[in-house]
């Protein structure tokens, strides 16, 4: 688990944070009020807010309606918005805030320090997912299912290899040949 998790945290390194070609077309978009824009940043955010949500509250139906009430929110101040990183703030600021007014209806639970903290490293892990998501969705069919599998699904190279029917050599080097591709392709440092 530690080497999967140092595994990951190295990916998170390599993940670029440079801005894809035509973000700010969508961002402009969005703050036209287009549904093309919302849909976009939706697809962007929608399942990192969930994963953080989920981890904040417990309840998949609980986090759902707190992240869909968060995208509203954020749509109906969508002029205000002048960058993607104000976007995510946004949400992941609506999210948490969301998700601790239901923990203290629902559990009688203060705010605290710990919880904070709690709050941040759960931010962290759904940024991680999505640059995770992201990188993969660049990645040739054969390449996005190793990934998927060890990366998303934490299967070990064993399981994995077994799973596709390769040995474990071959299947560290579709891992290392993944890695490039997205590489080459702007997905990460």
């Amino acid at each position: 688990m530690a080497k999967r998790l140092h595994t990951i945290i190295l990916y998170l390194n390599l993940i670029s944070m440079q801005t894809a070609k035509g973000e700010d077309d969508y961002l402009q978009l969005f703050r036209n009020g287009e549904e093309q824009g919302f849909t976009y940043y939706f697809e962007t955010f929608y399942p990192a807010m969930i994963f953080y949500a989920f981890r904040l509250v417990q309840d998949k139906v609980i986090a759902e309606n707190i992240v869909e009430e968060s995208f509203i929110r954020l749509w109906k101040k969508h002029r205000m918005f002048k960058t993607e990183k104000e976007i995510r703030f946004e949400l992941y600021n609506k999210v948490s805030s969301s998700a601790r007014s239901w923990k203290s209806r629902n559990a009688n639970v203060n705010p605290s320090g710990e919880e904070t903290e709690t709050h941040l490293s759960e931010m962290i892990r759904a940024e991680v997912t999505r640059k995770l998501y992201s990188a993969i969705k660049g990645l040739p069919p054969f390449y996005k299912q190793v990934f998927k599998l060890i990366y998303i699904q934490g299967k070990t190279l064993k399981e994995a290899s077994e799973e596709l029917n390769i040995s474990e050599s071959t299947l560290k080097d579709h891992q290392l040949i993944g890695l490039q591709y997205v590489n080459r392709n702007g997905q990460l440092i």
